[in-house]
This record gives C-alpha cells, structure tokens and sequence, in this order.
C-alpha cells in the first residue's frame, strides 16, 4: 500500500529536518598524528585547503 503525500509536504518535512539538525562547530585542528587528509571542494578546513583528521578525530565522527 503507497501512501500519498500532499504536494510539497515531502519538501517541506526535508527542510524543517534540516533547519531542526544541530548546528555544526568549526573543524578543529588535528593534534595528534595525522591519519586522513582530505582535500577537494570541503566545506570546512581546518588547514590551508585540506582537512586533516587524527585518530581521536576520526573515531569521533
């Protein structure tokens, strides 16, 4: 059974999922070894144009 949504309901549910998602804090500098750079088209940096990642970083996200 399909259900129906009302037109632009579907819209309007993604961006108030959106507006209501936490708000992101800057990208913080690696302090430990370095174990993924990224570079690229990144919407945060946290060195140059790349970011950087240390474990403790990564096990974080």
């Amino acid at each position: 059974m399909a259900i129906q949504l009302i037109p632009g309901l579907a819209t309007a549910l993604v961006a108030l999922t959106l507006l209501a998602a936490p708000v992101t804090h800057a990208l913080q500098p690696a302090t430990g070894k370095v174990i993924l750079p990224l570079t690229g088209k990144l919407g945060d940096a946290n060195k140059a144009k790349s970011a950087e990642f240390d474990l403790a970083m990564h096990e974080g996200i």
